[in-house]
Order: C-alpha cells, then structure tokens, then sequence
C-alpha cells in the first residue's frame, strides 16, 4: 500500500505479508527530504520501527513527525505495534 502518494520525491510503501509489515521509504531525490507518512490507517495506532536495512551515512536521531532521508537514500523498517497499543 502506498504512502505519502502526493510527495513526488519520496516513494513510502508498506508490504504485508500474514502477520508481518515492513515500511519501505525511498528518496529519490539529489536533496535531503522529510517523509512524513501515517500509518494509523493500517491499524498501527502505536507503532514500533524495527530498523533492517538503511544507507544513512549518518546515525538516526529520534524520529518526530518526519523521518530525515539523504539524498538517494532507503530506509526500510519492520512495523509492530507497542506493547501499549496491543
């Protein structure tokens, strides 16, 4: 399912499979980019990211409302709800 369709710099999307969600973000882009998506419509009212694969040069500092993506960067993520979503 696509995220964040009307950002024409950065593709978000979100693979499911059974029990399991991975949110998949790529920039596009020669410049840094912000990508903001919502994934309380997938029924993650609490989610927890579990970073598996990133091409950041540089650490990831605490995600508030955008996730901070490199230029030409990926960043993809195991998606679980909190223990006090559940």
């Amino acid at each position: 399912m696509a995220l964040n369709e009307s950002d024409p710099n950065v593709l978000t999307y979100v693979r499911r499979y059974k029990d399991e969600a991975i949110l998949v973000v790529l920039n596009m882009s020669a410049t840094e980019q912000k990508a903001q998506f919502d994934l309380s419509p997938l029924g993650f009212s609490s989610p927890r990211l579990s970073i598996l694969l990133t091409s950041f040069h540089k650490p990831l500092t605490g995600m508030t409302d955008a996730l901070p993506m490199e230029p030409y960067s990926v960043f993809m993520a195991k998606i679980s709800q909190t223990s006090a979503g559940k």
